[in-house]
């Protein structure tokens, strides 16, 4: 997948929601690529081994959802929920909208992503983001 511009593909925690979120056409447009040759030349490779299939960072909540939600006064974590995040601290939208764009607020996955798998899957370091949106959160905070 990497060889095809899509090498954001092999990241697990990318795969374990773009998987759901994101289809093969929509990833082949971002990269550029035209879906149907892509989708003959992927044709009978095994994409992704036994060994290598996405572990959940956490456990599933009642709501089936991985990841956790946040209250105004906790500080962020890998894996807080984006959407939680912008509705505790919607200050630390202005991080969300520089590393991903204005789409963001409109995609669904928000309410089921978490800080490290949307910063996967826009290629940003999810350390990075974490430590913009916890300097946010310290200043709301103070």
């Amino acid at each position: 997948m990497a060889e095809e511009g899509l090498g954001d593909v092999v990241n697990p925690a990318v795969r374990q929601t773009a998987a759901t979120l994101v289809t093969l056409g929509m990833a082949a447009k971002k990269a550029g690529l035209e879906p149907y040759p892509l989708m003959a030349r992927l044709e009978g490779k095994q994409l992704i081994s036994a060994s290598d299939k996405p572990k959940p960072a956490s456990q599933p909540g009642e709501d089936g959802v991985l990841g956790k939600g946040i209250k105004r006064g906790e500080m962020a974590t890998m894996d807080t929920l984006v959407g939680g995040l912008l509705e505790a601290y919607p200050e630390t939208k202005k991080v969300m909208e520089a590393h991903y764009g204005a789409a963001c607020f409109t995609c669904p996955g928000q309410n089921t992503e978490t800080i490290e798998q949307t910063a996967s899957i826009h290629g940003t370091s999810p350390q990075n983001i974490l430590d913009e949106i916890n300097g946010i959160i310290k200043e709301a905070i103070k």
